[in-house]
């Protein structure tokens, strides 16, 4: 997994502090506006990558990232969706 974001934003550190207490291996891209407006669809940080079956996923809202961290981790995640964590990531952005 990747966290892309600056040290600055409040929301990458909620993700950075959650994936540390997580356990999970992860590594941390620091980035800027104008390289996450070309990596990411939302232009914004953080977003996380990751691989699943095979395949890139790309999560772009810190919500998102917290539930997909936290039930990945055997945690609670309270939050507005039921559905899976790509259906939590649309109802985010």
């Amino acid at each position: 997994m990747e966290l892309y974001g600056s040290y600055t934003s409040p929301f990458v550190r909620h993700c950075r502090i959650a994936l540390l207490e997580s356990g999970l291996p992860f590594t941390f891209v620091e980035t800027n506006h104008d390289s996450s407006a070309i990596l990411s669809p939302m232009q914004k940080v953080p977003f996380l990558k990751y691989t699943e079956n095979g395949r890139e996923h790309l999560l772009t809202d810190s919500s998102a990232i917290l539930k997909f961290v936290r039930e990945l981790s055997g945690s609670t995640f309270f939050g507005p969706a039921d559905g899976g964590i790509q259906e939590f990531n649309l109802f985010c952005t």
